[in-house]
């Protein structure tokens, strides 16, 4: 099945030419099949390269907490002070509005509290999250005071981080050490792993400069919300462990939580995934210093399609785009193969009836 057209090709093609280190690796899920395709002139075989998916780590993470809500060790709607150590009498987000970004916590807040520790942080430009523990976190929550109210969809990675230190306390071990465990023996993607001490095979690019992979240190508490790496065959069997519902917690996941404005548009919010209102499409992308990664689903047309690049790209050429391009070109493609095969169907009903009639 071709699913690169002329125009998706072309597209590909000028997006080499203004990324001459591009390294972008597609995966694509429908009826039709599985397939995957590697596009480099600098990379050989890249089939195998690890990426940094970015903020879609998010999406694991809060696949991990749908496994603990299926095995009711967490409630969406508990309080985080019931998972950790806060002062009382305080106002505290639930588990839901984290995984919804309606939690309170403004996006800018991330960068708010924690900013005379990044002037000092020798590993800014690398990463600005890198050297962030668990006591910065605690403080940074103790000095916002919420309102009982709903919040609006405020997109942050402090809501990650939380989630992140709460898994860690459910599960008695290290959040490192617990999400690896459920990225290997739970969700059985052998290349996936989070990136605490580990480093990806893959060098990023912005146009023909080499940038800086993501570091994290073992108990960096922001890892919750960028730090998973993973190649495009591990990431296309997630879009089908998603599409399968198996595990079956990742059902959960695909849930409609809260309605939201996102970029001024009205969307919805599933646990960790973004949704258009209908719940049938579902999307997140992820970004770090230049990898760029976007997964998207089509439950109604059991469509998913992943994307991974080691550059940003800009807003005409960027993986964002070219997954939306890719699905609507598998959409074309089903709906050809459903008419070829009502013409195959009606021809065979036709075929079956001549020298059928019993001419008296």
């Amino acid at each position: 099945m071709d699913y690169l057209d002329s125009k998706i090709k072309n597209y590909i093609e000028t997006f080499q030419k203004l990324e001459p280190n591009l390294a972008l690796s597609i995966g694509i899920i429908s009826p039709l099949g599985e397939h995957l395709s590697y596009f480099s002139k600098v990379f050989p075989d890249i089939g195998g390269y690890i990426y940094e998916v970015g903020s879609i780590s998010k999406v694991y993470v809060s696949s991990f907490l749908a496994k603990l809500l299926q095995e009711k060790k967490i409630n969406l709607e508990d309080t985080i002070d019931k998972y950790l150590d806060l002062p009382e009498g305080k106002v505290y987000p639930t588990l839901v509005s984290l995984m919804t970004h309606t939690s309170g916590y403004a996006p800018l807040l991330s960068f708010r509290f924690i900013w005379a520790y990044l002037l000092k942080n020798k590993n800014m430009k690398f990463n600005l999250y890198k050297g962030v523990k668990s006591n910065h976190l605690y403080k940074q929550i103790n000095s916002i005071r919420l309102k009982k109210k709903k919040y609006k969809y405020h997109y942050t990675d402090m809501n990650a981080a939380i989630l992140g230190e709460i898994i860690s306390k459910v599960e008695k071990k290290p959040f490192n050490i617990a999400m690896n465990d459920f990225l290997k023996n739970h969700l059985n993607l052998p290349d996936s792993v989070l990136s605490a001490g580990i480093s990806r095979n893959l060098e990023s690019y912005y146009r023909e400069k080499i940038r800086y992979h993501l570091s994290w240190e073992t108990d960096d508490v922001y890892a919750a919300a960028g730090g998973v790496l993973s190649t495009i065959s591990d990431s296309l069997l997630f879009l089908k462990k998603n599409l399968e519902h198996n595990p079956s917690y990742l059902t959960l996941t695909q849930k409609k939580y809260k309605r939201i404005l996102f970029s001024g548009r009205p969307m919805a919010m599933g646990l960790g995934w973004h949704m258009y209102p209908d719940g049938n499409y579902m999307f997140h992308k992820g970004g770090t210093s230049c990898f760029r990664s976007s997964y998207l689903i089509d439950k109604k047309k059991k469509i998913g399609v992943a994307v991974l690049a080691n550059v940003i790209g800009n807003r005409e050429y960027n993986t964002t785009k070219l997954s939306m391009m890719l699905r609507r070109k598998v959409k074309e493609l089903l709906l050809e193969n459903t008419a070829k095969n009502k013409s195959n169907r009606k021809l065979r009903e036709d075929s079956n009836w001549i020298g059928t009639e019993n001419y008296q």
